[in-house]
């Protein structure tokens, strides 16, 4: 119920438009996202150029750059995976990308596959992480579960009244929270059964275009299943046992 408004952020004392942050369970005082550049005559929505930032808690309306501009990218969702990845979405190309955190550069691209077709990236979408690792992608109206290994994904369900650009879980929970674009601008959740809920429409009035969420996520430890830990442990005394014989 509370929102306090920041100001605009500056990079360099100019103030920018940013998209795609997210915050590392390992530096969660320090928010990263990506300057979205634009060409002024187009006056659109999409991007020109992404430049990966970083922004101090204590101090945030001041942004850091790291690292190259990358020309042709509209960089509009990313967070940090279990292993504190930095995966993000360009819309520009339709890849999902890892990025370097301490030089903003590209380690990897890829186009994601649903079935044999490359999924087209929208500028209203966003990537999160659920407390166990497993990685959900809003894109637009449609949500899907993604393999970042494999590079592909499988739609979990559609909001056609919807175009969501902001994406997070609620901690130790399947509740998806989203913030909603078309429209009033407008933040839900959504349940393990896929049943909409509107939580609350923020204070701003004005139309706020692409917007983002991010959130620490505090991830959990895959247990072990039991018929291994019988094992390891069955093992674990043989082991001892050969030893003392010998």
């Amino acid at each position: 119920s509370g929102f306090i408004n920041h100001g605009q952020v500056t990079l360099g004392g100019n103030a920018i438009d940013a998209d795609g942050f997210a915050i590392s369970e390992n530096s969660p005082t320090h928010l990263m996202g990506f300057r979205i550049a634009h060409d002024d005559l187009a006056q659109s929505k999409n991007g020109t150029a992404s430049e990966l930032i970083m922004i101090d808690t204590a101090a945030p309306t001041i942004a850091e750059a790291v690292g190259a501009t990358h020309e042709g990218r509209d960089i509009r969702g990313a967070g940090f995976d279990s292993f504190d990845r930095l995966w993000a979405l360009d819309s520009a190309n339709d890849e999902l990308l890892q990025i370097d955190v301490t030089t903003g550069s590209v380690l990897e691209s890829a186009s994601l596959f649903l079935g044999t077709n490359a999924i087209d990236i929208t500028t209203g979408t966003d990537i999160a992480f659920r407390p166990d690792g497993s990685a959900v992608i809003s894109n637009g109206d449609v949500f899907y579960e993604a393999d970042l290994g494999s590079k592909t994904v499988m739609e979990l369900f559609d909001d056609p009244s919807g175009f969501h650009s902001g994406l997070i879980y609620e901690p130790m929970s399947d509740v998806l929270i989203t913030f909603e674009v078309n429209g009033s601008d407008d933040l839900f959740e959504f349940d393990s059964v896929v049943n909409k809920t509107l939580i609350t429409t923020p204070a701003f009035s004005f139309n706020a275009g692409r917007v983002d969420l991010s959130e620490v996520v505090n991830f959990q430890p895959i247990p072990i299943p039991a018929t291994i830990w019988f094992f390891v442990t069955a093992l674990s005394g043989l082991l001892l046992t050969r030893r003392r014989r010998n």
